[in-house]
């Protein structure tokens, strides 16, 4: 039987779980009904709710990078090599 291209992605997203002992609870795929709930939970936990109450529902993420809040810990910008993102996977679960 032959694999559609969804089907070749899912089971390769499933196999780098297995192989990377990737932590469900933590990575997984959810239903398009739940995204609201998530951008709701990324905005309220990153960015200024306070100067900026509302989520502009056009936009989503397309300029939250600029209501982040002052007083959140920063780090340099992560640069990867998207041709290889296993091997970046496998560096950032080894970096934590």
């Amino acid at each position: 039987m032959r694999q559609t291209e969804s089907e070749k992605i899912r089971n390769e997203i499933e196999n780098i779980i297995k192989q990377y002992n990737i932590d469900r609870t933590k990575f997984h795929e959810v239903a398009k009904n739940y995204y609201d709930k998530i951008i709701r939970k990324f905005y309220y936990t990153f960015c200024d709710y306070i100067k900026y109450p509302f989520i502009e529902q056009r936009t989503y993420f397309t300029y939250m990078w600029t209501r982040f809040r002052n007083d959140l810990k920063r780090t340099d910008i992560i640069r990867a090599d998207w041709n290889n993102w296993r091997e970046y996977i496998h560096y950032s679960n080894n970096k934590v």
